[in-house]
């Protein structure tokens, strides 16, 4: 069948990146023609927007001497996700920077994919639901799934911009949410069937991501992946890195001195001894790939996201591998936990299972 995906890829986010990689693969692997629809609208676009630094206009004393490093680490980060999609993903031909734009654009596919990633939170589409994450483009006769799509976390902001949830809700065929609070929010607004489905990163076996090592690292390390900048998160996989005699490696600091793909993290990750992480992506890419590892809540506002690494430690028995607040964490207390993998291995590939099988027979209709 011809399958198309719809999802949040050209973000600068390296889970955002992965599991539309992974997903497409695994359709690939069941014998699709598969390609990612290349939805570019303004409120994914900013994301790859570079303000203009004129050396000649502001002087380059102390303070634009920052700006300018900021402004060079901007631009690599932003040239490197740029290539990755163009070498990795298999975006279509055209290129649609507004819904109306793809909506009168001739598509073809027998079905459309719709996910994974945060695709229903306003916070992530300019403020509103975008109806393009819902289908709401294509010939009447294109079956439309909603695979492991997510609201994120919804606060109060969130809440106003989802009035049209329910009439978009009503134009797909099949639905699938990543998380509990998914379910929820689905049931709330139509009278329709919701299952949920693990993270795309999930459905390809790790061996079948390409492995990328980065230069310079050493081969033992403990892991640090922030999404949040705190020095109690850095202090505390510091104080792991000294406890076993290793190195720390900071992928903020990589990413300061090098070009640093999605594939780097992925390898990263796979390579140290300990990963401590804020991270969705990174808690799971930890898991996919066996590495111990700690999970840190996020702080502030930012605090309602933290749900989905919540729910997602519970369901697989890794309740004590996550600590809320990164101020209160003791050494001793992440040390004295260990986890029991075959168990872990066990639940998630019984979710694997089901989620292949449910996304499959979606496809099939």
């Amino acid at each position: 069948m011809k399958v198309g995906i719809v999802t949040l890829h050209r973000g600068v986010s390296y889970g955002g990146f992965l599991q539309a990689y992974a997903l497409s693969q695994f359709l690939d692997q069941c014998g699709h023609e598969v390609k990612i629809v290349d939805y570019f609208p303004e409120h994914r676009e900013r994301y790859y927007r570079m303000p203009a630094f004129s050396s000649h206009r502001f002087g380059l004393n102390g303070r634009n001497f920052r700006i300018l490093k900021e402004w060079r680490l901007a631009r690599r980060r932003i040239s490197t996700f740029k290539s990755s999609v163009e070498t990795y993903l298999p975006t279509t031909r055209d290129q649609y920077f507004s819904a109306s734009e793809l909506k009168s654009a001739n598509v073809e596919f027998d079905v459309c994919v719709m996910g994974s990633d945060q695709i229903w939170n306003p916070r992530t589409t300019g403020g509103t639901l975008d109806d393009t994450y819902f289908g709401c483009f294509g010939k009447s006769e294109m079956r439309r799934v909603a695979y492991a799509a997510s609201f994120g976390g919804i606060g109060s902001s969130e809440k106003k911009g989802m009035s049209d949830l329910p009439q978009l809700l009503g134009s797909l065929d099949v639905i699938t949410v990543r998380e509990e609070l998914g379910i929820e929010m689905v049931r709330k607004a139509v009278n329709k069937e919701v299952r949920r489905v693990v993270d795309p990163t999930f459905l390809l076996p790790p061996e079948d991501f390409p492995n990328r090592p980065i230069s310079r690292c050493p081969d033992d390390y403990v892991l640090g992946y922030f999404l949040q900048k705190m020095d109690a998160k850095r202090q505390i996989a510091t104080s792991l890195a000294r406890e076993f005699g290793v190195p720390f490696v900071d992928v903020a600091e990589i990413v300061a001195r090098e070009r640093f793909s999605p594939f780097n993290l992925l390898a990263l990750i796979r390579g140290a001894k300990w990963v401590v992480t804020d991270s969705f992506h990174g808690t799971a890419l930890s898991i996919a790939n066996r590495k111990n590892f700690t999970a840190l809540g996020l702080c502030g506002e930012a605090a309602v996201r933290n749900g989905r690494i919540v729910e997602l430690l519970t369901r697989l028995d890794l309740s004590t591998s996550y600590h809320a607040f990164p101020d209160e964490v003791c050494l001793d207390a992440i040390l004295e936990g260990s986890i029991n993998w075959g168990k872990v291995n066990d639940l998630l590939q019984q979710d694997v299972q089901y989620s292949r099988k449910v996304l499959e027979e979606a496809i099939a209709g």
